[in-house]
C-alpha cells in the first residue's frame, strides 16, 4: 500500500501542476537505493538499466524526467513479474496515458461520441483506438513560441535549433542560446501527464495475477467515465 500511496500522491501532483518535483522523488530514490541494496539486491541491475534507458529517453525529449524518477522511486513496490519490470510499468503507463488523452483531446474537439467507445469495444481494442486517436491530434496544440529568457530547466524544444544539439533545456542553456543570437524558440507545452497513469499501472501490475480481465476492463473504462 505504501507504494500505491507514494505513486498516488505524485500522480495527483502531476495531474494538478503538470510536473513531478525532484524534491519529492530524489530523496525517495536515495532511500529506495539503500532499501534495495539491503533487502532485494537482485533488483539493482534492473534499476540501473531502467535508469540509464530512462535518462536517454529524457535527454532526447521523449519522456519527462519526473516520470522516470517516480518509477525509480517506487522500485520496491513494482511487482517482479517479468525481467525488467520497470519497463513494463513504463510501457503500461505510456499506453494508458496516450489512450486516455487520445479520447480526451478528440472529445474536446467535438467528437462527443468517442466517450461511448470504451463501453462498446473490448479493452484491448479500446486502448488501441485511444492510441490511434492520439496519433491524429494536431501537434500544433502542444507547440508554443517563447522568448529565450522565459525558458525553464527541463523545457523541451519542439524543433531543432541550429548549432544547439539538445532537446531538453538544462542549466546554462539560456545563456548559451543568447550568445548564439537566438531570441525565440518553440517549446512543447501542455503535454499528456503520465504521473496518474504510473499509479494506475502500478496498481494493475500489483493485482494482475488475481484477475487480469477485470483489471484491464477497469483500467480502460473507469477513466472513460470522466467524459460522461
Amino acid at each position: 500500500m505504501l507504494g500505491w500511496l507514494s505513486a498516488a500522491v505524485a500522480g495527483a501532483w502531476d495531474a494538478l501542476t503538470g510536473e513531478i518535483p525532484d524534491h519529492l522523488t530524489i530523496p525517495a530514490i536515495g532511500f529506495v537505493l539503500l532499501y534495495v541494496l539491503l533487502f532485494t539486491p537482485e533488483r539493482i541491475l534492473e534499476m540501473l538499466i531502467f535508469g540509464l534507458g530512462g535518462y536517454l529517453l529524457y535527454r532526447f525529449g521523449s519522456t519527462g524526467g519526473g516520470d522516470v524518477l517516480l518509477i525509480l522511486a517506487i522500485t520496491p513496490f513494482i511487482p517482479l513479474l517479468f525481467p525488467l519490470s520497470h519497463y513494463y510499468l513504463f510501457l503500461a503507463a505510456l499506453t494508458l496515458t496516450m489512450s486516455f488523452y487520445g479520447f480526451y483531446y478528440k472529445f474536446k474537439e467535438g467528437w462527443k461520441w468517442v466517450a461511448f467507445l470504451p463501453f462498446l469495444f473490448p479493452p484491448v481494442l479500446t486502448l488501441l483506438a485511444g492510441v490511434l486517436l492520439m496519433a491524429t491530434v494536431d501537434r500544433s496544440r502542444f507547440v508554443k513560441e517563447v522568448p529565450v529568457e522565459e525558458l525553464k530547466v527541463e523545457d523541451v524544444l519542439a524543433e531543432e535549433v541550429e548549432g544547439f544539439p539538445k532537446k531538453v533545456i538544462e542549466r546554462g542553456d539560456v545563456e548559451r542560446l543568447r550568445s548564439m543570437g537566438i531570441e525565440r524558440v518553440k517549446i512543447l507545452v501542455g503535454l499528456p501527464r503520465m504521473g496518474p497513469f504510473i499509479f494506475l499501472g502500478l496498481v494493475l501490475m500489483d493485482l494482475f495475477v488475481k484477475d487480469p480481465a477485470f483489471l484491464l476492463n477497469l483500467a480502460v473504462r473507469v477513466p472513460a467515465l470522466l467524459f460522461l
